[in-house]
């Protein structure tokens, strides 16, 4: 159910013993990730799902490169996912949240958008789910 906080977050309630209650939130319980690794990152697109099989959400990425700087986006069907959007990955790990839901349909494409690279090297990124 959408958060009265925060709409861009979904709760996820699970029933516990008694009959208690415990909110889980999506952004910070990812069901499953995709990784990618490039050794000499360039501009290009980087499929992840060329036809998923099922719906599911992108939560967030984290990321980071070992030399230099790559700014990426992560997109579905060719539309940029908000907050995942031009984001700049450097030597420091960085975590960056989806800002609104765009959910990934059956038979829909993700890739990695590289749009601009720094002299980069082993760029490291996990795009982390929900269903």
């Amino acid at each position: 159910m959408p958060n009265p906080e925060d709409p861009n977050v979904t709760i996820y309630t699970k029933i516990g013993a008694g009959g208690t209650s415990q909110e889980l939130f999506a952004t910070q319980n990812p069901d499953f990730a995709f990784n990618l690794y490039l050794s000499v990152p360039i501009v290009n697109e980087y499929p992840m799902l060329t036809s998923s099989v099922s719906a599911f959400d992108v939560a967030s990425i984290t990321g980071f490169t070992s030399a230099g700087t790559a700014t990426l986006s992560v997109e579905i069907e060719g539309v940029p996912i908000p907050g995942l959007t031009s984001v700049v990955l450097t030597t420091t790990e960085q975590t960056f949240n989806a800002s609104a839901p765009l959910r990934v349909g059956v038979g829909d494409r993700l890739v990695v958008d590289v749009e601009a690279v720094g002299s980069p090297s082993d760029l490291e990124l996990t795009i982390a789910c929900t269903r």
